[in-house]
This record gives C-alpha cells, sequence and structure tokens, in this order.
C-alpha cells in the first residue's frame, strides 16, 4: 500500500514536472517553422523521389490526395472542428488500393519494397494544414512492417496532435514519437512510448522515418 507521504511526494513532483513541460512546449510553438503554400505538392515531391531510389513501390505517390472532410474519422472531426474554422482546413492523405476498393481510410498505406531493416514495409500518412498559417495543424506518419533482426512487428509514428491528448507528462507535447510492435492495439497509447519532439513538417517526418529504415537507400533494399 502507498504511503501518504509517497503520494504527496509523487504530487509535488507531478505537479513540478507538469509546469516544466508547459513552458518548454511553449517555447518550442515559439520556433520559427517553415511555411509552404502547397504542402500536398511538397510532400507528393518527396514520395516521388523514394519511388525513384525504388524504396517506394512505383507510381505508389500518385495515391497521396486531398481529402474530404467528411472522409475523416469522426474523432479526427471533432478534434479538427474545435481547433481549425472549416474554411481554413486543408487535409490530405492516401486514396483507396485498387486493390481492395473497400479499403477504410485509417488502414490506407503505401508499400515499401524490402530492406535489410524492414520487411513487408508500409508507409501511412494524414496531414492537416492551417491555410491560413501555411503550417501543418496536425498529423500522423507511421511506418510498420516486421523488423528483421528480432522477426517481430515494429511500428514507428509521428504525431502532431491539433489538441493535447494521452496522459502525463508528455501530454503537454501535442508533437511526439510512438514505437512498439502493435498500433492497432488497445493499449498501444498507454504502453508504447510517448517521446516528445519539436513540431515537424510533413518531408521531415519522411525524411526521419525513412532514413531510419533505409539509412543507406537503396543499398539497404533486398530483391525477394
Amino acid at each position: 500500500m502507498t504511503s501518504r507521504r509517497a503520494s504527496d511526494a509523487w504530487e509535488a513532483w507531478r505537479a513540478e514536472s507538469k509546469a516544466h513541460a508547459e513552458e518548454r512546449w511553449k517555447r518550442v510553438q515559439e520556433l520559427e517553422r517553415r511555411k509552404e503554400k502547397d504542402w500536398l505538392a511538397a510532400t507528393r515531391r518527396r514520395l516521388a523521389q523514394l519511388a525513384q531510389a525504388e524504396i517506394l513501390g512505383s507510381h505508389e505517390q500518385s495515391r497521396l490526395k486531398e481529402l474530404d472532410f467528411r472522409d475523416l474519422a469522426h474523432a479526427d472531426q471533432d478534434r479538427l472542428g474545435r481547433a481549425i474554422p472549416m474554411r481554413q482546413l486543408f487535409a490530405f492523405g492516401l486514396a483507396r488500393d485498387p486493390a481492395d476498393p473497400d479499403q477504410p481510410l485509417a488502414r490506407r498505406s503505401l508499400r515499401l519494397n524490402n530492406g535489410r531493416k524492414l520487411r513487408d514495409g508500409r508507409l501511412s500518412l494524414q496531414v492537416f494544414v492551417d491555410r491560413a498559417q501555411a503550417l501543418p495543424a496536425g498529423m500522423n506518419i507511421q511506418i510498420r512492417g516486421l523488423d528483421r533482426d528480432r522477426g517481430r512487428p515494429y511500428y514507428l509514428r509521428y504525431d502532431l496532435d491539433v489538441v493535447s491528448m494521452g496522459t502525463g507528462l508528455v501530454t503537454h507535447f501535442n508533437a511526439h514519437w510512438h514505437a512498439g510492435e502493435d498500433p492497432d492495439a488497445t493499449d498501444a497509447e498507454e504502453l508504447d512510448p510517448r517521446l516528445p519532439s519539436l513540431i515537424l513538417d510533413p518531408t521531415a517526418v519522411l525524411e526521419v522515418l525513412i532514413e531510419t529504415f533505409f539509412p543507406h537507400g537503396p543499398g539497404d533494399v533486398m530483391d525477394e
């Protein structure tokens, strides 16, 4: 049984850490960020480069498109609607895979070629842009597949939350990374690490993700 002294000490710890986290997040938000008139075009161009480098499947970048607000998950619609006026919102993500026309938005992904570190890799992507600021207001970009070294499922995801989510210290860092084995698990948000991050744009996230799993570019691609 936890003692009253221990509980009081922990509450004092949490109050101080919360204040520090809020101050850090405030400073992170003040950093100047790269603006882009057309984030969809900029992101598609980077994906096209990956297809040319034979890391991304051929022509996969053509599936990146503007999303209708009504196509988004209800939870996303609710959060976005509370944070950004609809006239300012621009969203983009992935069109349905022609091989699976009934695929829901949350399950759409682009095929990555097999590499030395990752097999059966898939890249998923959704980005929400505030037109008035020419800045991404929210996003989730993820790579998942089988880790060759361990032979187990693995995923790495970057989230930029429009509103604060989660619990604990890092709830004050709307920009963060997740890593684990099953992003679809009901307890993934609680058990997988949630690591605070600077606010990145979608092209920067792609650069980090791709060079994590393909550090030597096409030199890491394996013919199988």
